[in-house]
């Protein structure tokens, strides 16, 4: 896509080992000897011959248009992948015309969720659970992109052995969704990043599983099926619905539909990638989105526990302002660099990848909010720098993103980034220099999401094929 013009933000290509403009960098996140090559990505050979390329899934997993995936943090043989399920709903087949909201039983946004994964083994004897939640066509409606977060911080009126580090971390996702139903509603962009708990369990078992429900459930009592047989414009009817069942979602802010990436920064915090852009600042009723999208700090802080709706403490922050560019189906993944307190983000539509101060500029004003009791403020003096124009490096359209650094190579850590149009994936040190691409011969719109294993081995998503890859160097 050709870019468009830029608002005046401190761009610069960076050409140093971190951005003069981002002093907060720290100066061990860059390396001190140039690297050539990464063994994961076949040591610059570019050939798959020099490495190892797995499938780990199989058919009867769930996987049903994978966007994204993520490690747990606190169990590296847990990986949790995100199902976004076909972009539109299903062809009605009558008679008649379709009912307000169909059941989705068939193509539902859903987790799959890998248990005990070693591979140091050839035969793990990993096991696998599906799971949805009852209110996913609003809260996982479409979803592009998961960041886990920190350990569950105890919720309003939460029980007393809730939260804190013995409790399974939380974790948060975006949506590509205008808050259209699949289809089925007009959009009215009541949407943005949902906070969830990763408890749980191997076994489906009501006594300690905070997330989801299991496909083996009543998915006919679910809320879309309910809300099918409400008559237009039957507001008792849906909020029938809605109490009926809302989910296991641990919380929810409203500002961003279209929302492509998500990283995590601490607590509840957590920075996106809002598709949609300025059609915020007017509030009410949906509106066109804006040409170009934003960046957007969100802070859930205090949930309001599993399936409820108080989501009145929320802050929003609209860091930057038509920076990004939001491409339809194409997740633009970003991950926080904790320690040198720097965001890096794929902007898809412009072909490149930002490197974005998190510490930088201040609030100023107000801004209209969706949701009473939030607070969207503007802000000022961003700091975001291109470490990586694409069509400088032959890449064409990135989306997923991983910061990597090889075993025993922690002064050579590399940003690894994903082309959906070429089905290759890159490595950028953090000059911007490319250090190495490998074309895994999967073709266009396969690549999104990836995340990085304990034993340096790179995982990914097929869309195309429903699939999980590995990636790994070849021993020896």
């Amino acid at each position: 896509m050709a870019s468009r013009s830029r608002p005046r933000l401190a761009f610069t290509t960076l050409g140093l080992c971190v951005p003069v403009a981002l002093a907060s960098l720290a100066a061990s996140s860059c390396g001190t000897d140039e690297p050539s090559g990464l063994a994961v990505l076949g040591d610059g050979s570019h050939s798959l011959d020099a490495v190892e390329l797995t499938i780990l899934s199989a058919e009867g997993e769930g996987l049903d248009e994978p966007t994204d995936l993520a490690f747990n943090p606190d169990d590296p043989s847990e990986l949790w992948v995100m199902n976004r399920a076909p972009m539109v709903a299903p062809a009605w087949e009558g008679p008649g015309d379709p009912p307000r909201n169909a059941p989705l039983e068939q193509h539902w946004p859903s987790v799959t969720v890998y248990f005990g994964l070693d591979f140091s083994v050839a035969d793990d004897g990993h096991s696998f659970r599906h799971v949805i939640d009852p209110w996913g066509v609003h809260h996982m409606a479409n979803v592009s992109s998961v960041a886990f977060g920190a350990h569950h911080i105890p919720y309003r009126d939460a029980p007393s052995d809730v939260g804190g580090p013995g409790d399974p971390r939380s974790f948060a996702t975006c949506q590509e969704s205008r808050n259209q139903f699949k289809g089925y509603r007009d959009p009215n962009d009541f949407q943005g990043p949902n906070l969830w708990s990763g408890k749980l369990g191997r076994e489906p078992d009501p006594e300690y599983d905070f997330f989801g429900e299991s496909f083996e459930g009543p998915v006919a009592d679910s809320q879309a099926t309910c809300l099918a047989g409400c008559e237009e414009g039957d507001v008792e009817c849906e909020e029938g619905c809605l109490l009926r069942d809302p989910g296991s979602h641990l919380d929810m802010l409203h500002e961003s539909p279209n929302c492509m990436g998500i990283a995590w920064e601490r607590d509840n915090v957590y920075w996106v990638m809002d598709g949609c852009g300025g059609n915020h600042f007017m509030g009410g009723e949906a509106m066109d989105c804006a040409e170009l999208g934003d960046i957007v700090r969100y802070d859930f802080q205090a949930d309001h526990g599993p399936g409820r709706h108080d989501h009145s403490d929320g802050l929003i922050e609209r860091y930057a302002v038509g920076v990004v560019e939001y491409v339809p189906g194409v997740p633009s993944h970003m991950q926080v660099d904790q320690e040198a307190r720097v965001l890096f983000a794929v902007d898809s539509g412009q072909n490149r990848i930002l490197a974005v101060d998190i510490d930088a500029g201040q609030r100023v004003e107000m801004l209209p909010i969706r949701e009473g009791g939030t607070e969207h403020w503007e802000w000022i003096g961003a700091r975001i720098d291109t470490l990586v124009e694409g069509s400088e490096v032959g890449m064409e359209l990135p989306s997923g993103l991983a910061l990597y650094t090889p075993p025993g190579g922690e002064k050579n850590s590399v940003v690894l980034v994903t082309d959906n149009a070429q089905g290759k994936i890159y490595a950028f040190d953090r000059k911007g220099a490319l250090v190495d691409e490998l074309d895994l011969g999967v073709g266009a719109g396969a690549l999104m999401g990836i995340d990085v294993a304990g034993d340096g081995s790179i995982v990914g998503v097929d869309a195309v094929r429903h699939q999980v890859w590995r990636l790994a160097a070849k021993p020896g």
